[in-house]
């Protein structure tokens, strides 16, 4: 039996589907998860700040190492967002901290 081939999201599906849910997570292909989270949890901060561009769950103290360009890289200003949650501003942040909507959750 011939497996379909996979069906290609078009821009107006996206559109739809983010019309009906207030938040979606992007995920490529080859993400891991090493620590639980709840995705309640960071809905409820993305509600509680609605500056918020997005919410990272790659991203944090620890990302000191900027791989794409091999260098080390300075850690923005981060302000508490609630338990495991942290702000910044992505305007003027360096390295992988200047994209705020990349899409490896």
């Amino acid at each position: 039996m011939a497996a379909l081939p996979p069906r290609r999201t078009s821009r107006a599906d996206v559109r739809a589907l983010l019309a009906e849910r207030p938040f979606i997570l992007f995920v490529v292909d080859d993400t891991l998860f090493v620590r639980p989270f709840s995705l309640e949890g960071t809905a409820r901060a993305l509600a509680s700040h609605a500056q918020a561009l997005g919410f990272s769950l790659r991203l944090g103290r620890n990302t000191r190492y900027c791989y794409m360009s091999g260098e080390m890289q300075p850690l923005p200003r981060f302000r508490s967002a609630g338990p495991g949650c942290l702000l910044f501003r992505w305007d003027g942040a360096r390295h992988d901290f200047k994209y705020p909507l990349e899409v490896s959750s």
